[in-house]
């Protein structure tokens, strides 16, 4: 007469030492996955600002080749509502997403809540208008600046107390609100940055080569 074979039944030490090598397992492969979301949360705000720059520049070739100024003489808007304004209207531009460009998320674990509508801020450094005055309301015209490549435009910008919940708007050399102040380096230690060029690299917002590209702008 056969018997069933027989299965010999796990030990106690050999449970413990197996659920002690998945605890292993599990503590190294954390680090390893909230290393890779952050990646890819560098990447997805790199591409905002990339699809960003698509829209300011389908925008200043139907506006006499300017961008949104950072505060609309006319209407008040800020840039980032004007160029909003602008994506909800039919445009040339198309396979671009229209409501997530202009958050970063990675801002989700530096701002106290999920209100904001904003979190990137513009160079507003040294525009002048037609008196030569310092004028934040002036738009930024890239055919009459020589640096582009080395001239930053748009970058991530923390919190602001009194921005209902959205990122500093704009952003100055050293003149509040200061490019070191506001700016963010929500990515591991360096902030996303858009050039006038269109090209997006991480910037180390307290290295003197980053407030240089900066003061591009006024220069």
């Amino acid at each position: 007469m056969r018997t069933a074979p027989h299965h010999r039944a796990f030990t106690l030490v050999e449970l413990l030492v197996t659920i002690g090598i998945l605890a292993l397992l599990v503590s190294l492969l954390l680090p390893m996955a909230k290393t890779w979301n952050a990646g890819a949360q560098t990447v997805s705000c790199s591409n905002n600002l990339r699809q960003m720059f698509l829209y300011l520049d389908a925008y200043a070739r139907e506006n006499n080749g300017v961008y949104p100024a950072v505060s609309d003489a006319t209407t008040g808007n800020s840039w980032w509502l004007t160029l909003q304004n602008y994506i909800n209207t039919p445009s040339q531009v198309v396979g671009i997403r229209k409501r997530t460009i202009f958050l970063c998320p990675a801002s989700l674990r530096t701002y106290p809540n999920q209100t904001a509508r904003r979190t990137y801020g513009m160079n507003c450094e040294g525009l002048k208008n037609d008196q030569g005055v310092l004028d934040w309301r002036t738009p930024i015209r890239p055919i009459s600046q020589s640096r582009l490549s080395s001239t930053l435009f748009i970058a991530d910008t923390c919190n602001g107390p009194a921005n209902n919940g959205d990122g500093y708007q704009y952003f100055r050399a050293t003149a509040s609100p200061a490019f070191t102040d506001v700016v963010e380096a929500r990515h591991s230690g360096r902030a996303n940055a858009l050039f006038l060029d269109g090209h997006v690299e991480l910037i180390d917002p307290k290295a003197p080569e980053s407030l240089d590209k900066v003061k591009n702008l006024g220069q």
